[in-house]
């Protein structure tokens, strides 16, 4: 017998002033974790699992292996070069082991407690590294991004779940300047 279903209080997804002032206060580490989680919409499991392995060079891009995604299908996420270009310079070519992670100390526990952290330096509303996925597809649905192109840039399986969880009210429908978060 299935347990009686929770309702879910509906998100409210950071502003980009609120991201941009959590990653001027967090750790240089998890600034460019957070920025790909910001402009991607992937969850914190899918970078973190993120092997040089699923780095497309050549294209820009990076392979969420079925292994890590929710829904049990790889998918191929397009990140914008400016990101992109930061994740080829932190190993050398001829240093990358193919099997090791990207993000090799990265975990959601550190992650979460580091933008806690930052959160109440800077006097940040709270929102989570999930928030940022929240944000993504919101951003997305309100540019006229068809809901099953952006339930596929995230690997969703349901076009229903898409809709009704994501298309939130977003105040600030600004980007992040990740050339200046990366600073």
């Amino acid at each position: 017998m299935k347990p009686p279903r929770e309702d879910r209080q509906e998100g409210d997804p950071p502003s980009a002033d609120a991201v941009e002032a959590v990653l001027g206060a967090c750790a240089p580490r998890y600034r460019l974790p957070l920025l790909l989680l910001d402009a991607t919409g992937v969850r914190v499991s899918e970078v973190k699992n993120l092997r040089w392995a699923d780095v497309d060079e050549a294209s820009g891009r990076f392979r969420i292996s079925k292994a890590t995604i929710k829904t049990g299908r790889s998918l191929w996420v397009d990140v914008p070069p400016v990101l992109f270009a930061a994740v080829m310079d932190l190993t050398p070519r001829e240093d990358r082991d193919l099997a090791e992670r990207v993000f090799p100390a990265l975990t959601q526990e550190r992650l979460r407690t580091d933008i806690a952290r930052a959160r109440k330096a800077t006097g940040t509303p709270l929102w989570s590294p999930h928030d940022l996925h929240h944000r993504r597809l919101s951003l997305w649905h309100m540019d006229g991004v068809p809901a099953a192109e952006a339930a596929r840039r995230v690997g969703q399986r349901k076009l229903s779940v898409t809709l009704d969880t994501y298309s939130h009210v977003v105040m600030d429908r600004r980007e992040v300047d990740r050339a200046a978060a990366l600073g």
